[in-house]
Order: C-alpha cells, then structure tokens, then sequence
C-alpha cells in the first residue's frame, strides 16, 4: 500500500535518532521555561502503538486531544498516522505557562520536519468536538487531560471545572469522534470513584483494559487504557 506520509516515513535508523532527539527537539522552549515540567513520554507511546499494531491500524487516523506540546502528536505523526490532528488551548497560560507552551513546540517541530499531513487547533477541547460532531477519527488519545474539568485548570476551581452535564456531553463527544479505539490516561487521585463508569457510560466505550501506568511529574498513578465499542 502507498504511503500518504508527507515527507515519506524515514528508515529505522532515521526513526530511532527522531525518538531519541524529542526531548530536545519539541520541548526545548517548553524544558527552558519550566524544568522537569515535561515527563518523557516514550514507554507510553511504545505501548500505545503496540496495541494500535495488534488492532491492525496502520496508515491510520489520530486525535491528539489535549496535545500539550505536541510529544505523542509529532511521534505518531511520523510512524503511524496519514492523518492527525492535535488539539490544545491557551488557557493554560492563565496559571503560569507561557503563551506559546502547548502548540508551539509542535508547530515548529511539523515546519522544520516539513509534516503537511498534521493539523493544529488552538481551541478548548470542547469546543472544538462540538464542533466537529460526525467526524470520526480511528485512534483517539487523550492523555492525563480530563481531570482539569474537575478540579480546574492548575487546580484552580474557578478556571475550566465542568458542571455534570457538560461533563457528560464532553464524554458523549470523544466518545462520538472514537472511530476505533481510544487511549485514554486519568490521574486517579482527582477524579471521583465513579469516572470510569460514567465515562463508559456516556461515552458508548463500554470495554476497556488497561495497557500500561505511569505517574505523574509528582508522583500519582496514573492508569493508561484501551477503551472501545
């Protein structure tokens, strides 16, 4: 099958040295703001693209929701994807980021690779699945991104905390734009007991396994899941 890579994808080599420069490579401007704010990322990704292999996707459709600054986007963006699309907003600036923290190491990383086949969107998450509602993607992620909906983005209840409803309609809405499979990462000390339930509840993404942990830059478990149909 034709490759729709654009540039092509490079050879293992090529591929090995790319993972191993991203640390400097997309969060250079990110790491010299914030030190140590950055967790590398790698095992997650491997683990996700062994279970996206095992489901046959390949030359597949990514959203990379709630991106950051665009780690897990740019990595599957050259191994595995035809077609992504990473979406993050501004707002954390309002609680000490800088301004062009999230999307803007990946949009320099997309430029320098000369990657035509990412699209990036500044815009809250909710917003932008509202938006496009019939679309689907065939892998989704969204990596430790729902619990700033419960306790506020920086933990600040005044910014970004949903009500149960709007909760609900976000699940139905990545649960919605799931053409196959979604990746899906919680910190499980700020989310309420029930999430998972609910969240499979509303979403339609009733069977779920878990594929691998991880913990957080201060040290909360953090489970990583397979959800599907």
């Amino acid at each position: 099958m034709e490759r729709l890579y654009q540039p092509p994808l490079p050879d293992l080599a090529s591929a090995i040295r790319a993972v191993a420069d991203l640390p400097g490579f997309l969060a250079r401007d990110f790491e010299n703001e914030f030190p140590g704010i950055e967790r590398l990322c790698v095992d997650r990704y491997l683990r996700i693209l062994n279970a996206m292999e095992s489901r046959g996707l390949y030359d597949c459709s990514l959203l990379d929701i709630g991106c950051s600054s665009g780690y897990f986007s740019y990595l599957f963006a050259v191994s595995a994807c035809r077609q992504l699309a990473a979406v993050d907003d501004s707002r954390a600036s309002s609680f000490g980021y800088a301004n062009d923290a999230f999307l803007g190491p990946l949009r320099k990383a997309c430029d320098e690779s000369g990657l035509q086949h990412v699209e990036i969107v500044d815009a809250p998450i909710e917003r932008f699945l509202d938006k496009q509602k019939g679309r689907r993607w065939d892998v989704v992620l969204c990596l430790s991104v729902l619990h700033h909906f419960y306790t506020g983005y920086g933990d600040d209840p005044t910014k970004g905390r949903m009500t149960a409803e709007e909760l609900r309609s976000l699940f139905r809405c990545i649960g919605s734009a799931t053409g196959t499979v979604l990746y899906l990462e919680v910190d499980h000390g700020r989310v309420p007991g029930d999430f998972l339930a609910k969240f499979c509840e509303a979403s339609g993404l009733a069977r779920c396994r878990v594929i691998g942990s991880s913990c957080s830059a201060v040290g909360e478990t953090r489970n990583l899941m397979e959800l599907w149909r």
